[in-house]
């Protein structure tokens, strides 16, 4: 399962991690049958939970399944106040999911501006791609979100960036239905 499943998807994950869980009731860097609680806290938010694993010593940076990091999980749900506690305890702002998803990437997706504003504070690589040539700006363009894209455009993301198969912000966005968006990205100098 990719993060590309839609915006209910980091949700979706939290759902699976909290059943699979019950109740931890001791945060250790792997919970129960090798689950990872600090990923699923980060997914919900619990910053009260997530501050005391990290004071544990959990890993920050831990891959909790398919390369799914809790600074990935919190951007994925737009979790900012959790994105920043995990960006402040070190967390890379630039890993990547086994799908070649970043924190950006994951936070443009689902529409969560102010994450991906946080992000690119901490200097995320606003023109990463996913395997499949995705940009936080194509993602974002495809979901005609005006204020996650004037964002990335302001930050200087490549309003040209093409994949493989040759689809760029301003096609997605043109052929999603997003005329105000496609609007947006010309006049950044989209073509």
């Amino acid at each position: 399962m990719g993060l590309r499943e839609g915006p209910r998807t980091g949700v979706f994950i939290a759902l699976l991690m909290t059943l699979a869980l019950g109740s931890a009731g001791a945060w250790g860097h792997k919970g129960h049958k090798g689950e990872h609680p600090l990923a699923l806290a980060a997914a919900r938010g619990d910053l009260a939970a997530v501050k005391s694993m990290l004071a544990s010593k959990a890993d920050v940076n831990e891959d909790a399944g398919n390369g799914l990091t809790p600074l990935i999980a919190a951007s994925q749900n737009g979790k900012v106040e959790m994105v920043e506690a995990l960006l402040d305890a070190g967390a890379n702002v630039n890993a990547r999911t086994r799908d070649g998803d970043t924190a950006l990437i994951a936070a443009a997706q689902n529409g969560y501006d102010k994450a991906v504003q946080v992000l690119l504070q901490a200097k995320a690589n606003i023109n990463a791609r996913a395997n499949n040539g995705d940009t936080a700006l194509i993602v974002a363009s495809r979901k005609g979100d005006r204020q996650t894209v004037q964002a990335l455009v302001e930050a200087k993301a490549d309003v040209n960036a093409r994949r493989a198969d040759g689809a760029t912000a301003l096609s997605e966005a043109s052929e999603s239905g997003h005329p105000a968006t496609a609007e947006l990205l010309k006049k950044a100098g989209a073509r």
